[in-house]
């Protein structure tokens, strides 16, 4: 993905992101940061993510990442403690998506963690 963006002229490009390990609430913070700084930010997670926001379903562990959305939004970060919330606008095939959808249930931030392995950040 970094390599592409380069091409694409991007003279900025930030990679944190990897197949292994889950990222944290810091680390999605800093996705935002970097994204209200006027970088584009596109986000690894696993699809499942996306069930998660259409259907207000809840499932388990994702074993490895396998979707890039793009970020169109600020992160919205609510609750407190376990009942810590996150929403947001993504990008993906063309077509904006709230995550979660309207007249679902608030995702939980350690479910969305679950399903997040970092971004790729960039700027002209």
């Amino acid at each position: 993905m970094a390599n592409w963006l380069r091409k694409a002229g991007f003279t900025t490009v930030i990679e944190e992101w990897n197949y292994v390990c889950n990222k944290d609430e810091t680390h999605l913070r800093r996705a935002d940061t970097l994204n209200e700084s006027r970088h584009q930010v596109c986000l690894l997670i696993h699809a499942e993510m996306l069930v998660l926001a259409g259907q207000c379903a809840r499932t388990g562990w994702t074993f490895k990442p396998n979707h890039w959305v793009v970020l169109a939004s600020r992160i919205s970060f609510g609750g407190f403690g376990s009942k810590k919330t996150v929403s947001m606008t993504v990008f993906i095939l063309g077509e904006r998506l709230p995550i979660p959808q309207p007249h679902c249930a608030p995702i939980y931030l350690s479910d969305f963690l679950q399903h997040y392995y970092g971004f790729v950040a960039c700027k002209f």
